[in-house]
């Protein structure tokens, strides 16, 4: 009997050892699967591209030929203003944004500023003179 034990304790390890590695294989296989796929996916990214730069050189090719054929954008009125509203809104808003914080420096200076200390000398002086 006690034979009998020990061949039943080997096959059940050999079984859960052969367990173990059909797992373990499962489990690299599927990790291979989710790679090849994110590296399938990222191919098909990079295709996509490829056929949008292919289109835009054909498109530049044929804006190119319409810039040499004469089309100017002339500046109108409203642009100009609008361009120049914005121009001046922007350095405005810049120096506020500046002299706010100059302000905010120099009250925290004042607020940490320590009291003047006065020498004995002043303080004499000060006694003697009332």
């Amino acid at each position: 009997m006690a034979k009998n034990k020990m061949t039943k304790n080997k096959t059940r390890k050999l079984k859960r050892y052969k367990r173990k590695n059909i797992s373990q294989l499962i489990k690299i296989i599927v990790r291979q699967n989710e790679k090849q796929d994110k590296l399938l996916q990222r191919i098909e990214e990079l295709e996509e591209y490829l056929n949008f730069i292919e289109v835009n050189i054909n498109n530049v090719n044929e804006e190119e030929d319409v810039l040499m054929s004469g089309v100017v954008f002339e500046v109108d009125d409203d642009f100009e203003q609008i361009l120049q509203d914005q121009l001046n809104k922007t350095p405005k808003e810049k120096l506020e944004e500046i002299n706010k914080d100059k302000n905010k420096n120099e009250d925290k200076k004042k607020k940490n500023k320590k009291p003047k200390l006065y020498t004995l000398e002043e303080i004499l002086k000060v006694f003697k003179g009332e």
